[in-house]
């Protein structure tokens, strides 16, 4: 896609529009995804060999005193701690980073995985409260007999895309989104079905085989202590595979909506028309209702 086709999509355009997007720029999706799923997978590896220390230790009595116990079991809690974290920052990072891409992209202008991270500085404070934000209000939802959470999920599909596009802090941009997916959030729930499906079928070619051999080796008496390594290893695969997908899918109905409402691919054209010899698009913070 070299030039901005901004119209409006229906449900199945907008998907084989985001399927055509990653395939079209599947290694500049990947590196931003794998970038996170790398350190991600780094901290769960160290995580990992820690915990597997606590059997070899404890059938080995003389070489580790019960303080040394006592130190490694503070050190895998604090591990876990700090790889929540981590996890966290870096999905939200990559999901920032994706966002930029996809708008890019979309608007008919080329950028790199360093770029799109280049536009994640100094906002990913906000994209983390964005997370929370809209997490916090799922969560909440879904123990309020589900439905509430799947209101709210639906409500702040393009939050941050709204964000980082349009500029604005965590309430601002989950409003925005509210307002922009009113009357869309079928599509959304369809969207969000699609890939909710695709993340289990991830799951079940790259980690199910290690955790079905590892049941069965553990079963049997065998030592399994590489399978869930391999297990990590293949989480990470599907991760990086199928995480971008969804952003890049609501980063497009962010985009779809503004153009169903606010007539966003008319705006444009008259702003491509005021300014004869630039670029056929501005740029997306530019384009900010």
């Amino acid at each position: 896609m070299t030039t901005a086709d901004l119209r409006p999509l229906s449900t199945g355009e907008l998907l084989d529009r985001t399927f055509s997007l990653y395939r079209q720029h599947f290694w500049l999706f990947i590196g931003i995804m794998a970038i996170p799923q790398v350190i991600i997978l780094a901290a769960q590896l160290v995580q990992e060999a820690m915990r597997s220390l606590i059997p070899m230790l404890s059938s080995s009595p003389g070489i580790a005193s019960p303080s040394f116990f006592t130190s490694l079991l503070v050190g895998i809690a604090l591990t876990f701690f700090l790889g929540v974290i981590v996890f966290w920052a870096m999905y939200a990072m990559a999901q920032a980073a994706t966002v930029f891409a996809v708008s890019e992209i979309y608007l008919g202008r080329q950028i790199t995985v360093r770029d799109a991270y280049r536009r994640v500085r100094g906002k990913l404070m906000r994209v983390i409260d964005v997370l929370f934000s809209t997490g916090l209000r799922v969560a909440i939802g879904l123990v309020l007999l589900i439905i509430p959470g799947v209101r709210a999920l639906l409500r702040y599909s393009v939050a941050i895309p709204a964000a980082m596009l349009e500029d604005l802090k965590a309430k601002p941009a989950m409003a925005r989104s509210a307002a922009l997916t009113e009357g869309r959030r079928r599509e959304a729930l369809l969207v969000y079905i699609l890939f909710l499906v695709l993340s289990w079928a991830a799951a079940f070619v790259f980690t199910m085989p290690f955790e079905l051999a590892q049941t069965v080796l553990v079963g049997r008496g065998e030592n399994a202590a590489w399978l869930p390594t391999a297990t990590l290893v293949g989480a990470f695969v599907g991760g990086v595979l199928i995480g971008p997908l969804a952003t890049i899918a609501f980063s497009l109905f962010y985009y779809d909506c503004r153009i169903r409402k606010e007539a966003l691919d008319l705006q444009m054209m008259m702003a491509a028309l005021d300014q004869p010899g630039s670029a056929a698009a501005p740029g997306a913070s530019s384009v900010a209702s």
